[in-house]
């Protein structure tokens, strides 16, 4: 007959193990559940909170992921060596860690998120396989690795209890449920619990049809669109609240530009300090596509090696904003063009296009991969090409 009790100090890392705090006073293990698989590795996570441990300060709290495995983690392990490979912690600022617990897939990508509680806000951190940093503030979350819960009023409680409801509404997402012990809303500490559903991020495909996840294009001198015309943008909702398009490697300053033609109620602002384009106003997915189809850069600069950052943002709690997608923009190619008298028209060392037009011309392409066009009736040029490779080019 198998034995009706069992003692934890018979853990041996082959039945089960222990799992050790990191300083005095941190009251790890003061909440526990799992975390299903955040990760995605096909083995599910744990989740232990530590309200009183101190990375912000005293009481900050934090949290720490422990990463399933089917390696042995030994009768004693200890949250001291989670290095990211093994799991992580999450840094709070006020007690984070009073209440966790698995959050299910509240966003639809086949991860499971965990909630942590916190005496306002509380948060949600989205499963990811792409790794996690070893450590991370909670205040860091952008809508893109998970997200803040503010409570109704910060003498409420809502952080003493946080849990997944599953799918209440069956829409193929689950969702959460947070508990506020001390909301009145019949009475005195009549209690109230809060049912957050899950939403699912939009979904921006700059490639469209193409295999990919990314577009890219050649800058050609003159203001040049971004986007492929194929490009996909969906969501489970029917609008979007905005969209920011930013350039992530700024090197031209105000020299660098983003537009777009706005139309509806979405407004387009440029800001050449950051080199952000911001779409605002919520409109339907379609007019969306019309005005993001319309972005455009243009630059004085003589090269260009850019890369440009979509996300888009439906405005829907929890989950608001789209993975980021990117475009790439490559070799400048600069278009020289003369008038109707003999021109001298020298190009860069870059890749040229040059086209002297009526009268007799000088050409020279100075370096790059250049291109020279002529028409019939145009005159008589002269090419000199000094150290790149030329292309001559007949139109009719």
């Amino acid at each position: 007959m198998a034995n009706s009790v069992f003692n934890l100090s018979n853990l041996n890392g082959t039945n089960g193990f222990a799992i050790n705090g990191i300083n005095e006073r941190d009251r790890s293990g003061k909440s526990v559940s799992s975390a299903g698989d955040i990760n995605g590795d096909g083995f599910d996570d744990l989740i232990i909170g530590a309200r009183s441990a101190r990375p912000n300060g005293e009481y900050s709290g934090q949290s720490y992921v422990v990463f399933g495995s089917q390696k042995s983690f030994g009768a004693q392990f200890n949250l001291s060596t989670l290095n990211g490979t093994n799991g992580f912690a999450i840094n709070g600022n006020n007690q984070l860690g009073r209440s966790v617990s698995s959050a299910g897939d509240i966003n639809g990508d086949g991860l499971d998120e965990v909630i942590i509680g916190a005496p306002e806000p509380s948060y949600v951190v989205f499963g990811s396989k792409k790794g996690f940093d070893a450590s991370f503030d909670a205040s860091t979350l952008n809508g893109t690795s998970g997200f803040a819960i503010n409570g109704v009023n910060d003498f409420y409680n809502s952080d003493i209890s946080v849990s997944s409801a599953g799918d209440i509404n069956g829409d193929g997402l689950d969702d959460l449920i947070i508990g506020a012990y001390y909301a009145s809303p019949n009475g005195s500490r009549s209690g109230q619990s809060y049912v957050v559903f899950g939403n699912r991020a939009p979904v921006l495909d700059l490639n469209g049809n193409s295999s990919g996840i990314d577009f890219s294009t050649t800058f050609s001198g003159t203001p040049v669109s971004i986007l492929d015309s194929d490009f996909t943008l969906s969501d489970n909702k029917t609008t979007l609240a905005g969209a920011t398009i930013t350039i992530t490697n700024l090197l031209n300053g105000a020299g660098e530009t983003l537009n777009a033609t706005a139309i509806g109620n979405i407004t387009a602002t440029y800001n050449p300090t950051t080199g952000t384009l911001s779409l605002r106003g919520t409109d339907t997915i379609a007019n969306y596509r019309q005005v993001l189809n319309s972005v455009t850069y243009n630059t004085t600069a003589t090269t260009v090696n850019t890369t440009i950052e979509f996300v888009v943002d439906d405005g829907q709690a929890p989950l608001n904003t789209s993975a980021v997608t990117t475009t790439t923009l490559g070799f400048i190619q600069k278009f020289i063009t003369g008038t109707t008298s003999a021109d001298i028209l020298i190009g860069t060392r870059n890749n040229n296009i040059i086209e002297g037009k009526a009268g007799n011309d000088k050409l020279t392409g100075n370096g790059g991969r250049d291109k020279f066009i002529f028409r019939p009736g145009d005159g008589i040029d002269t090419i000199t090409d000094f150290g790149g490779v030329g292309k001559l080019t007949s139109c009719t």
